[in-house]
Order: structure tokens, then sequence, then C-alpha cells
């Protein structure tokens, strides 16, 4: 029995048709002897952080209906045609095919194996990488917050953004190198990212926390651009101190407003939206630092 040649196109989640911004969220396979068959990724967690409004039950079941539409009741097609077809419906990315993913199965087995290896590489990029993430003692500090309100999410998948929870490191386009501290969806997206200026023994704000401010503000500032609707919130610790106010300056130029850590109205107010927005409203008394 000789193997079977699958070639296979990604399925791209796009919800403003003229712009780069898109989610890959599955494949489509397509071989002589199986005809095109649908693979979706575990979680559709990324569609729904790039677009809030996105109906998931519908976009699971339209590549399968599309598909089904393209084959027709007529003569068989080859897997090739069908892809032909399904380009002319807009379902898929047309390109030469040279240039699409393929691999050989001897049976369903290899398949699926090949199958879920192409999703991880393609679909679940960052859940397939662990990594010791950077934790700052603001970040823990924060963190520390949202564990006491109830509203900080345990033991999920990294590729999904639960509704109505708060998710650590969460990276929402699998294209865009960005990766947010703190992300919370309901309806829209928020996000936030701690900085912490406060100086060493030595009265000096050493040049990792400088590296690390920027590097973080700039995260923020390519997510709002990627991301139309997310709320950026950017926090602060150490502002007031000399050492600081150079770096401060700068961070003021690519952000509108910047919650200080040592201010009690703000980190009242910015705990406060995040509750409301995770279902679980505080109490109305200012959180004392």
């Amino acid at each position: 029995m000789k193997p079977t040649l699958a070639r296979y196109a990604v399925l791209k989640y796009r919800p403003i048709p003229n712009r780069s911004e898109h989610v890959n969220y599955g494949i489509v396979t397509f071989s002589d002897r199986d005809g095109a068959r649908v693979h979706l990724s575990s979680s559709l967690g990324k569609i729904r952080a790039l677009d809030p409004s996105a109906d998931l039950s519908e976009i699971r079941q339209n590549p399968a209906k599309l598909i089904q539409m393209a084959a027709g009741t007529g003569k068989t097609l080859t897997g090739m045609e069908i892809y032909a077809r399904l380009c002319a419906l807009n379902v898929l990315e047309h390109l030469p095919e040279r240039e699409l993913g393929s691999f050989l199965y001897m049976d369903d087995k290899e398949y699926q194996g090949n199958v879920s290896l192409a999703l991880r590489s393609l679909c679940n990029t960052q859940g397939s990488v662990k990594s010791r993430e950077p934790k700052s003692r603001l970040f823990l500090d924060v963190k520390k917050r949202f564990s006491a309100l109830g509203i900080m999410a345990t033991n999920i998948d990294r590729d999904s953004l639960p509704d109505h929870q708060v998710m650590e490191f969460y990276t929402p386009d699998p294209d865009v190198e960005v990766k947010l501290e703190f992300a919370l969806q309901n309806g829209a997206l928020r996000a936030a990212q701690t900085v912490d200026l406060r100086p060493t023994a030595s009265d000096t704000l050493s040049a990792a926390s400088k590296n690390s401010a920027m590097s973080k503000a700039f995260s923020l500032s390519l997510a709002k651009q990627s991301l139309p609707g997310l709320i950026p919130y950017l926090i602060v610790a150490g502002s007031q101190h000399e050492s600081a106010r150079r770096m401060l300056n700068t961070l003021e130029h690519t952000h509108e407003e910047i919650l200080v850590w040592e201010s009690s109205a703000d980190m009242s107010k910015f705990f406060s939206e995040w509750a409301d927005a995770a279902g679980k409203p505080m109490p109305a008394i200012p959180i004392a630092n």
C-alpha cells in the first residue's frame, strides 16, 4: 500500500478584510483519497481577543459547510480541485500548490498525528513554548490584588482567554510578538502592563529596569494598534523618584493615561473597572496601599 499525499492550507479569521490583522484557527487538508477535511484549533480564544463580537459557533461550522458546497453532489473531485473552488469562494488564500503544506500518511492514526503537529505549529504556537516569565514586585502586587478580588484565572490554557477572568501573560495575536501581563475579556479586551521604576538601594534606576519599562510600554502600544477596541492600562510604580522622571516623561509621549501605583485614587479606579468587567463589583470603599 502506497502512502497518501495530503496537502493543507491555513484557515485565517480576518475581521476586517482589507487589513492584515488575522488569527490562524485551523487547517483544511486535501487528498485524492479523502477529499477535503477541516481541523480547527482546540481553542478559538484568540479570535475573541481580536474580535469580541465574533460568533464562534458559526466560525466552527462554516468551513465544513463551505467544503460541502464546493465539493458538490456531482462527479468526484480531487483534493486540489476542491481547494481551487474554496479559493474562488474566498474561504482560503490562493497559493501555488508548491507553497501549501504537505505530509504523507498510511492510515488515520498517522494522518491525525500530522494534523496535530500542523495545528500546534500554525495555530497554537504560544501554548507549545514553556518559559519562565519575568515577574517584578509590582507585577506580583497587582496579581495579588486580582486574586483577592476573586477574578484571577487559574489552571487555564495559555491559548484561550476566558470571559470574566483575568489572565496573566496573554498573547492576543500569534503573528505579532506582543505579550500582555494582564488581560480581561468581557465584550471589550482590557490589557494592563506594569512598569516598576522604583530605584535600587543606590537610588538609581538600573538599565534592566529602563529596558523593561520601554519594552512593556511598546508592547502595549503595539497591541493597541493591532487590536482595535483594546482598552490599555499602564501602571507605573516609583514615578515620584528623581531617577524615574525622565523615563516617565518618555512614557507619557506614547500613553495618554498612566496610572500611578502609589495613588489610591488611580488604583481604586483601575481595580474597580476590572472588577466590574469581571462581574464582581468592588465595595464602594477605596483600597489603601
